[in-house]
């Protein structure tokens, strides 16, 4: 639906309920992910018609957001469209089925058999909560765009990583956390989406295909 409050994202649960801001504006609204997608690896989410124009996005439809799962208001979500607990996850095998005879008038040509599969079809899923259109504002925070090439906990793997990066740009970041320490393969900064977007594709074209744009 075009005016729907909803949007599609490649691995969130679904349904989900999260927190969308625009980055560039500060426009915050909740939106409920109920598909899957983008196609577009270089798009985390994909949105209405709706939620872009109460989030203000440009007239590209090409905006930096920030995604919070809230995770109470994704259980009740998905509670509503499993009736019942949603903790509780249940496996139905496949309907066995009920072959069903019938005396069937001598015709000319080969024999007819019909099959008919056992059980009731399945209730039909409800929709969960609705959203409201509530935009809410806090302060822009836009960021600088990157291009992240893996992360990886062992610095001579982080370098394999480097090495297959065609072009100069790549380099590594270490990321440190207590005791822990992370090697991150990235590219960039990019002032413009399609640099960034330019860059990725590059990337993928050598066969790199887990390559994510991020703003930071």
């Amino acid at each position: 639906d075009p005016a729907g409050l909803t949007g599609a994202h490649q691995t969130l649960q679904l349904p989900a309920i999260v927190r969308l801001t625009h980055l560039d504006t500060g426009a915050q609204m909740l939106v409920r992910i109920n598909d899957r997608g983008p196609a577009n690896p270089a798009r985390m989410l994909a949105v209405t018609p709706r939620v872009a124009a109460l989030l203000e996005f440009p007239p590209d439809g090409v905006a930096r957001v920030r995604l919070e799962v809230l995770q109470s208001e994704s259980r009740d979500a998905a509670e509503a469209v499993q009736g019942g607990d949603a903790s509780r996850l249940e496996v139905a095998t496949a309907p066995r089925p009920v072959v069903r005879q019938e005396a069937l008038t001598p015709t000319v040509g080969s024999p007819r058999i019909q099959g008919m599969a056992g059980g009731d079809p399945p209730p039909a899923t409800r929709a969960g909560p609705t959203l409201a259109e509530t935009v809410t504002r806090v302060a822009a925070a836009p960021g600088t765009l990157w291009l992240r090439l893996g992360s990886f906990s062992r610095a001579e793997f982080a370098r394999m990583q480097l090495a297959r990066i065609p072009g100069p740009g790549a380099r590594i970041e270490t990321i440190r956390s207590g005791r822990s320490v992370d090697y991150r393969v990235i590219m960039g900064p990019y002032s413009r989406v399609s640099d960034a977007d330019a860059a990725l594709a590059r990337v993928s074209a050598a066969g790199m295909t887990d390559g994510r744009i991020v703003s930071e």
